[in-house]
């Protein structure tokens, strides 16, 4: 199985993003609630804030230092397959074997 890590420990544009979005949503629900005398209640809060965390998140593209490291733990170099071949069979040849076990199971019955 392989497992995805960054090329260096300093953490992602998203995640900074997503970090600021959260702040920011914190920071507006306070003043909302202090400053203008709203009342909004906590589980709209935690709404808020994680509905700003989730877009503030998948909004911001990942910077170019945000280098993702594929560390390989499997002998067949497979990434994130969830099943695959050895390295002998090609894609191609992938296909063709399924269809041929396709057509196998078709011509049989």
């Amino acid at each position: 199985m392989a497992t995805l890590r960054t090329a260096t420990v300093v953490p992602t544009m998203k995640v900074i993003g997503a970090t600021l979005g959260a702040t920011f949503s914190a920071l507006m629900l306070w003043a909302l609630k202090d400053g203008a005398g709203l009342s909004i209640g906590e589980g709209t809060q935690v709404a808020i804030t994680s509905l700003v965390t989730f877009v503030a998140g998948y909004a911001i593209p990942p910077a170019p230092r945000d280098a993702v490291a594929l560390k390989q733990t499997d002998p067949h170099n497979c990434g994130l397959a969830t099943s695959c071949s050895p390295p002998s069979v090609i894609p191609k040849q992938r296909i063709r074997l399924a269809l041929s076990k396709r057509s196998e199971r078709t011509t049989s019955h």
